[in-house]
Order: structure tokens, then C-alpha cells, then sequence
């Protein structure tokens, strides 16, 4: 007897998209990336996230290689984190603002700015970023990867 791929897995493949991410910034970690991607979109659970992919020009890792497709993602699961969500996702956008445009300062990051870099135009494609990774522990005792963005030099 034949399963269905939806019985099996359920609803969301005609809607998903192809080979989007799936390989994140890994710990201990020095990167330079090229940004490829920036979006918002909300997860099926319901909760709005924010996206960057980038394609990884070096790294210090032994897992991630030049070339490799490298996603850093911010989700707000829950309320209480909204001030360290946007705090990461503008540092991640005035860093790849900034590749372009380094007089640009964090109070330039708006949520139209925010609209725009997300937009299907992509403004931020092939902007350079150097990414951080380091472990943490969160204030609830569990693993973290987490990531600090700076612009990378022009040039």
C-alpha cells in the first residue's frame, strides 16, 4: 500500500522553497561572506523571522568551506526577546549597509530600510560581511551560536 508524501510529512512542500539555507554559521568561527539573500517571512508555527543567507568566502571553521551557503537566522518566539531581536537583525543589516556605505550609522537603520533590504530587490546582494561565531550559554542555561556581524573592508 502507497503513502501520500502529505500523510507521510504532512502539509508545506508545494509551498516550500528549494535548498534555501540549512548550513549555519558554526562556533569557534571567523567568516567573510557575500550576502545572497535577506528576508522576513513567518514560520509555520506561527512566529516572524528574519533571514540572511551568504555565500562563504573564507572561514576559520573546518565544517564550512569557501563557496559553501552559510544562513544566519533571528526568530521571536516569544515577546520577551523583541529588544535583542532587533538589536541583532539591525546589527546584521548596518553591517552589510555599511560595506557600501560606511558612513552609515545604526539610528539610519529603520524599519523602512529594513522593508527595502528585504524587498525582492535585494539591495544587499553581494554586500561583504565578516560574521563572529562564538558558543554562549542563554540566561537559561542553553546552548547558543551566537553571531556578531561588522562590515568587512572595501576593496
Amino acid at each position: 500500500m502507497s503513502v501520500s508524501i502529505s500523510q507521510l510529512f504532512g502539509d508545506g512542500f508545494n509551498s516550500a522553497d528549494s535548498g534555501g539555507g540549512g548550513v549555519y554559521f558554526k562556533a569557534p568561527g571567523l567568516y567573510l561572506c557575500k550576502v545572497s539573500k535577506v528576508k522576513v517571512d513567518r514560520a509555520q508555527a506561527g512566529f516572524p523571522y528574519f533571514l540572511m543567507e551568504f555565500e562563504c568566502i573564507e572561514s576559520s571553521h573546518p565544517d564550512i568551506k569557501e563557496g559553501m551557503t552559510v544562513s544566519w537566522m533571528a526568530t521571536l518566539k516569544n515577546e520577551t526577546f523583541k529588544a535583542t531581536f532587533w538589536s541583532n537583525v539591525k546589527g546584521a543589516v548596518l553591517a552589510a549597509v555599511q560595506h557600501s556605505n560606511p558612513q552609515i550609522s545604526a539610528p539610519e537603520i529603520t524599519d523602512a530600510v529594513l522593508q527595502q533590504v528585504c524587498s525582492e530587490a535585494q539591495p544587499l546582494t553581494g554586500s561583504l560581511v565578516r560574521a563572529q561565531a562564538s558558543d554562549i550559554r542563554t540566561k537559561a542555561g542553553n546552548p547558543f551560536t551566537k553571531v556578531v556581524f561588522s562590515p568587512a573592508p572595501r576593496g
